[in-house]
């Protein structure tokens, strides 16, 4: 379990799953460098999460690790765990393809084949980063300048990788990377700027 809003979903499951089997339970918190410096509304959410893991009858523990997967499974075997619940969370846009940073349950699954695991379906996080407007009206999303910029740059970058190289590369060739670069600006900033990316490979 985390600090995230959704812990009491992935909590109240187990509790459900542990009285269906009518067996005990436990609730792990590990506590990696990168978390220890959670801002403290988090860190009481964590409190929260912890206290009503205890309520639902769980022997609740946290464990300072460097990383998720081998501590989860160390905590198992000295306990002689054999099933993990973890949450999962929907990933989108660029973090849907990237070949690294697996997800946990791979990770535990390499380390412990006869490990059972069961995944909960988390909600994607929410955004919570600011009031909601005045007026009670929905607010208007101001254009992302970034992705625009980063757009522009990504295709003079690309046209000057590919200018040097014109008498080894084909036209479809370099037509290719250019429809890379939009696919890849599509996915990671959104449609805006992966159409101004369109435009200016198309003048290219």
């Amino acid at each position: 379990m985390d600090d995230s809003p959704e812990a009491e979903k992935l909590l109240r499951r187990c509790a459900r799953l542990a009285t269906q089997l009518d067996l005990p339970w436990h609730a792990l918190h590990v506590e990696t460098p990168a978390s220890a410096r959670r801002p403290e509304a988090q860190r009481r959410r964590l409190e929260r999460s912890l206290k009503l893991a205890q309520d639902l009858g769980a022997e609740v523990a946290t464990l300072p690790a460097a990383e998720l997967a081998p501590a989860l499974v160390r905590y198992a075997r000295k306990h002689n765990l054999s099933r993990l619940v973890i949450g999962r969370r929907p990933r989108h846009g660029w973090r849907a393809w990237r070949p690294w940073g697996r997800p946990l349950a791979e990770q535990v699954a390499a380390l412990a084949e006869d490990l059972d695991l069961l995944q909960v379906a988390l909600p994607a996080p929410r955004d919570t980063g600011g009031p909601p407007p005045r007026g009670g009206q929905p607010a208007v999303a101001a254009p992302d300048w970034r992705g625009h910029g980063a757009a522009l740059a990504a295709c003079a970058l690309t046209a000057l990788l590919c200018t040097p190289l014109r008498p080894w590369l084909e036209l479809s060739n370099t037509v290719m990377l250019f429809l890379l670069v939009v696919v890849g600006v599509a996915l990671r900033y959104g449609r805006s700027p992966a159409v101004l990316a369109a435009f200016t490979t198309a003048g290219r």
